[in-house]
């Protein structure tokens, strides 16, 4: 008996993780959504990030308004506001700016076998018409769990009529896009989720596209450029990072990954390019320390 206790708890243990429920984040969220604009992958430099921008009430309901900023290119276009989210027993709703409608975006309370109809956009070209989010009715597919960060979330896996698939995680809504959930039935467009950063933390991330969640990834830090340069801060996995300090300092490298711990230690060498090897993929801080004093930090964002 001992033994068979041991074993339903090895393997059923993830979905045991998942009874702690994750629900709608709080007003410091940012979900950052890639556009694909007529097939191009959504590495193109052309993203939005969606902010909480207060609180407000509706219908006597209290919700968070959602803003959204939109970027060509890497360079900032504009931002306006989206519309007003809110939870309500494992449901998250959305009313639209243009409607006084309460549309369903996500319900994490369903079964395998459920049949869920949910509300979504395409782009947001139909948002900014004014036009209603599209009706669409999936089937829950598949529910397990997904291990992010130092907690285990509820993942739902749902699929259409054409048998596409779609992925809802609990706490962050669908790999789509925060509003973008069904945006596979788009021929010539479709979004994907690039990361959510809450509290200043990243919380998700999708390793094969570049991180947007950090807007200064690939800028240098201000202090001390003149006297110290890492290049690239974006890399691929094998690539190697240099780094080049001018003055005759005896400086030291740290770097860390997204739980803090030192994956790499190197003594940097003055007038002379260093070269820096991670062989691991994901997003690192990196600091220079000299006499005992960090002056120089940084990311780092290795693809795989």
């Amino acid at each position: 008996m001992r033994k068979l206790l041991l074993g339903f708890f090895i393997v059923f243990s993830p979905y045991l993780f998942c009874q702690v429920y994750h629900p709608l984040p709080d007003s410091n969220a940012v979900w950052t959504v890639g556009v694909n604009l007529m097939g191009l992958p959504p590495i193109n430099g052309n993203f939005q990030k969606y902010i909480f921008s207060g609180d407000t009430v509706i219908n006597y309901c209290n919700y968070k308004k959602i803003s959204v900023k939109k970027f060509h290119n890497y360079s900032f276009i504009d931002s306006h506001y989206m519309g007003a989210i809110r939870e309500n027993n494992y449901n998250w709703l959305f009313i639209p700016r243009y409607d006084n409608t309460e549309f369903l975006l996500y319900n994490f309370n369903t079964t395998v076998g459920d049949s869920v109809t949910v509300y979504a956009y395409k782009d947001l070209y139909n948002f900014e018409q004014g036009l209603s989010p599209t009706q669409f009715k999936l089937g829950v597919f598949l529910i397990d769990s997904i291990l992010i960060g130092n907690n285990y979330r509820k993942r739902i896996t749902l699929k259409d009529h054409n048998n596409y698939t779609e992925r809802w995680i609990q706490g962050i809504g669908s790999t789509d896009g925060l509003f973008y959930a069904c945006s596979h039935f788009c021929f010539d467009c479709g979004n994907l989720l690039l990361c959510i950063k809450q509290n200043d933390s990243i919380l998700y991330y999708n390793n094969y596209y570049f991180d947007a969640c950090n807007d200064d990834l690939d800028i240098e830090d201000k202090q001390n450029t003149n006297e110290i340069n890492v290049y690239p801060t974006i890399i691929n996995n094998g690539d190697k990072i240099f780094i080049k300090c001018n003055e005759n300092q005896n400086l030291s490298l740290n770097v860390f990954d997204n739980l803090g711990r030192v994956i790499l230690k190197k003594n940097i060498f003055s007038n002379q390019n260093n070269s820096v090897d991670i062989p691991f993929t994901g997003i690192f801080i990196y600091n220079i320390i000299s006499e005992d004093k960090i002056i120089k930090t940084g990311k780092i964002l290795i693809c795989p």
